[in-house]
């Protein structure tokens, strides 16, 4: 076996520090059912994971901190593409498979087991130095580095998520995902008079960040995106002037975030998109 730091060099190259590595095995149990799956190899060892830190100091605007950026999946997955290439060549002999958000690796679980952090009561993965503004990012090998070697570590439970979370969506009991904010922002369907009054509430016309900015674990964290996400910031909907950089809403399409957008300006007629 290799030591994750003989291929660590090739790794930061994406823009972060943040890499560890788990044992495919440990996962093997836990796939998530998708078609991604089947970019599984045979004889999988490895899962090399990486935190990509997107949050930047850009004041005050109505959307989310991930979404002000250039879309995650757009940028992550060309640096793992990148970096595949780079580590094909320094082992021709192994093979490497890189996922991003529509994954089979149930991402927090593995990231947890790197030893890249603890796992919120919101179920996003902490890092020490970046906190939770981070998206996961894993490349799958048949190349054995070896693993960190650590059980998932839970935060300290404070409760301040729970009791922060707009929409109830973190109780004592599983997350309800129909309850999230964020969800409720992307939500295709007509909303409900109460799901409208949480987004007028809220000011986001996409996505929330309450669970995360209530997070003691957050409150001191290094603000050092990566370089592409730094580049085409923007804070607010609509954007101003053109724009041709993938956006994380635009996979809802244009009429979900103006609807919502039209409900925190107080428009009419918004409860369902518009054509």
């Amino acid at each position: 076996m290799i030591q994750l730091d003989e291929v660590m060099a090739l790794l930061q190259k994406t823009g972060t520090d943040a890499w560890g590595c788990c044992a495919f095995d440990e996962i093997a149990g836990h796939l998530i059912p998708c078609r991604a799956q089947k970019r599984i190899m045979e004889g999988a060892q490895s899962i090399l994971v990486g935190m990509f830190p997107y949050l930047v100091n850009g004041g005050e605007g109505n959307l989310c901190q991930y979404a002000r950026v250039p879309d995650y999946h757009h940028v992550v997955g060309i640096l793992l593409k990148n970096t595949v290439n780079g580590l094909k060549e320094q082992y021709p002999s192994f093979t490497f498979e890189p996922f991003v958000d529509n994954s089979p690796i149930p991402e927090v679980r593995a990231a947890a087991l790197a030893g890249l952090g603890v796992i919120g009561d919101n179920g996003l993965l902490i890092h020490p130095k970046y906190g939770s503004w981070c998206v996961i990012g894993e490349i799958v090998t048949d190349l054995p580095v070896v693993p960190a070697g650590r059980e998932p570590v839970h935060c300290i439970h404070c409760g301040a998520c729970k009791r922060a979370c707009p929409g109830g969506a973190l109780g004592e009991g599983p997350f309800v995902r129909t309850k999230c904010l964020s969800d409720i922002t992307q939500k295709k369907k007509e909303l409900t008079p109460e799901e409208e009054q949480k987004i007028a509430q809220n000011g986001l016309c996409w996505g929330c960040d309450t669970c995360q900015m209530v997070c003691p674990y957050n409150r001191e964290v290094e603000v050092c995106p990566i370089p592409d996400f730094a580049r085409h910031y923007v804070s607010s909907y609509p954007l101003e002037g053109k724009d041709d950089v993938p956006r994380a809403w635009e996979w809802r399409g244009q009429a979900v975030i103006q609807r919502n957008l039209g409900i925190i300006q107080g428009g009419k007629d918004h409860t369902k998109p518009a054509k």
